[in-house]
Formats: structure tokens, C-alpha cells, sequence
């Protein structure tokens, strides 16, 4: 039983030819660059948050972050 799969499924992968590699090498060509989309983006991100964790630790001060945090938190 499992050789006939196996036989039937390496000749739906012969038939289909040149357009499914084809197919394929585009399909990569957009899943690579989707993917240096999204860590360009994750990384505007990251460094955006930073920036705005640097700036209230210098307007605030870290014992005012601190305290601010757990007042967020904890809801007092």
C-alpha cells in the first residue's frame, strides 16, 4: 500500500515540469523578502522603543520610572 502512494506521488512531481519550479523560485524570491521586510521593521521598532525608554529615563528620571511603573501596575 505505501509503495503504490509513494509511486503515484513521485508522478504527480515529474508531471508538473518546468512551471512549478518556476512557481517555486518565485514564491522564495517573495518569502525572502517578506522576511527582510519584517526584521526591517522589527528593528525601526525596537529602536524606537529605546529611544522612547531613554528619553523618559532622562525627563523622569529612573526612580520616578520606577515608581510610575508600579503605580500603572498595581492601579494606587
Amino acid at each position: 500500500m505505501k509503495e503504490t502512494t509513494l509511486a503515484k506521488t513521485k508522478q504527480r512531481a515529474k508531471s508538473k515540469g518546468i512551471s512549478s519550479t518556476k512557481s517555486q523560485t518565485g514564491l522564495d524570491v517573495v518569502s525572502t523578502a517578506s522576511i527582510g521586510v519584517m526584521g526591517a521593521v522589527s528593528a525601526f521598532i525596537g529602536s524606537w522603543a529605546l529611544l522612547c525608554f531613554a528619553a523618559a529615563l532622562v525627563n523622569a528620571g529612573p526612580v520616578e520610572l520606577v515608581k510610575s511603573f508600579f503605580s500603572a501596575i498595581t492601579g494606587m
